[in-house]
């Protein structure tokens, strides 16, 4: 697909290379539009040192100063959205969140001429209550566009909106040059004296949502029927103090380490390191839900079978029984066994790993998702 030739502006509230769902999307979409010679400009807020980032990124990045004061916020997104629009000719703008960005570009396409697509990612759309629903109905209904992440997610924007606006699933991508089976994480075995031992890694924003309390239920109950597991958590967040008292009251001590945020660099070696990914997502009491899980791909490109919770839209990232296993996240009891039948079948984790790989790279390659994107631009200022 050809890249456009006005250039397109990417409204992303947060834009730094940090990893976390959306912050990922919205770098890695930036980040691949302009290598295959996609024009783009990013207006994003400002922040500490954000400078030290733009010095090393290769394309024009806007950034809006005072937009972290609620009060100021949305008025103050419309001044650097006009702004923009009007000194850049921009025609096509996608936000990559329906708030605040989306609702800042739908009180303004209209006067400023502009279409406008927006990026519905999952716990966003279904948690907003009264007025704020209203306001993410009405931003919706007036896009041009509406990207999906997953299928869960498009099926609740329907029943949401139930307006003839064309919505189209891309999910999120992955670098197969960066996940990969042939990594040698050789010195974090030597890190966390792993001989002898079953690795199980999650790789999250550690909140409730994630399962990882019910997965320390789970390793109790494992351990103590004599299985030598290792449990990494790799991420901070929220959850984590709860998480290790949940430790020390079931005296994990010896099996579960915390390895906190790890480099980009590292995180691949994580995946390689383990012998399963565990994620058994489940919705909050919020409703807050994981959107789609871009660790299920990125381990899964490893050559790592995965447990996800069948929940949110996990169930576009892990193909049930042959990629891994979708379970009930809120049942310990559920998550033990199917850890149990992949550290017991060798031959069985192999085999799902390799399916991992394959699905992978035929369906969430970073290339597939701007192809899908760049259709949309084109169609949009055709």
């Amino acid at each position: 697909m050809q890249p456009t030739n006005r250039p397109i502006l990417i409204f992303s509230y947060n834009f730094t290379p940090q990893r976390g769902g959306i912050q990922t999307y919205s770098y890695q979409l930036c980040m691949h539009l302009h290598k295959q010679g996609q024009k783009i400009i990013v207006l994003a807020r400002n922040y500490d040192n954000s400078e030290l980032i733009d010095d090393e990124i290769p394309f024009k990045i806007i950034r809006m100063k005072g937009v972290g004061f609620k009060l100021f916020r949305i008025p103050l997104l419309m001044y650097y959205l006009a702004k923009t629009v009007i000194r850049n000719r921009i025609r096509t703008v996608h936000c990559i969140s329906w708030l605040p960005t989306g609702f800042a570009a739908r009180l303004l396409h209209v006067p400023l001429h502009f279409k406008y697509i927006v990026t519905c990612h999952g716990g966003e759309i279904t948690q907003p209550r009264f007025i704020k629903k209203s306001f993410m109905i009405s931003t919706l209904r007036n896009a041009s566009w509406i990207i999906a992440g997953n299928r869960n997610t498009k099926t609740a924007v329907d029943q949401l909106i139930k307006s003839p606006t064309p919505i189209s699933i891309i999910h999120f991508g992955v670098d197969p040059e960066i996940f990969h089976r042939n990594l040698d994480p050789d010195f974090l075995r030597n890190r966390f004296s792993t001989a002898g031992k079953s690795i199980i890694l999650t790789v999250a924003d550690l909140k409730p949502r994630k399962g990882i309390d019910n997965t320390l239920h789970a390793v109790k109950k494992l351990s103590d029927k004599g299985l030598n597991i290792l449990y990494l958590i790799v991420g901070n967040g929220s959850d984590m103090n709860r998480l290790k008292g949940l430790v020390r009251e079931q005296k994990l001590s010896e099996s579960v380490r915390f390895a906190g945020q790890v480099t980009d660099n590292e995180l691949p070696y994580y995946y390689a390191l383990c012998d399963i990914f565990v994620m058994p997502n489940r919705e909050s009491s919020d409703h807050d839900i994981e959107g789609f899980g871009i660790a299920f791909i990125e381990a899964g490109a490893t050559g790592k079978p995965v447990i996800g919770g069948r929940s949110g839209g996990v169930e576009d990232a892990i193909t049930d029984k042959r990629t891994g296993f979708l379970v009930d996240g809120t049942k310990p009891d559920a998550i033990a066994d199917a850890i149990e039948t992949l550290l017991s079948d060798k031959e069985l984790r192999t085999k799902m790993g390799i399916e991992g790989i394959e699905r992978a790279h035929s369906l969430f390659q970073w290339d597939t998702v701007m192809v899908k994107t760049s259709m949309i631009y084109s169609k949009l200022q055709s």
